[in-house]
């Protein structure tokens, strides 16, 4: 099968084209209260840094489906967006990020 963070990188690129996805980190995690969520971290580079807002909101359910198929039951994901700069801030700070 192929690499899960690649699945989604595509399918994202898709989605949020004319960005460009530089990579993509897909996660299984807890919520506060301990439920499974799906971690998205996506690296990007767009005009102005900025991704269509529209694109975006309708990412979820784009990514839905295959959310379901891999991870079973697991449908709740949060998603952070940054570009390469703003990774190298978080990596110069004493925790991570």
């Amino acid at each position: 099968m192929q690499d899960v963070n690649q699945i989604f990188k595509e399918l994202i690129q898709k989605q949020l084209y004319p960005a460009k996805i530089l990579e993509v980190t897909v996660e299984e995690n807890e919520d506060h209260d301990g439920d499974p969520v799906i971690d998205f971290r996506i690296i990007f580079e767009a005009e102005n840094d900025l991704i269509d807002p529209d694109k975006g909101v309708a990412l979820p359910r784009i990514l839905h489906p295959t959310i379901r198929e891999i991870y079973k039951g697991k449908h709740y994901a949060s998603f952070s967006y940054m570009t390469p700069e703003e990774v190298e801030y978080y990596r110069t700070l004493p925790f991570d990020f």
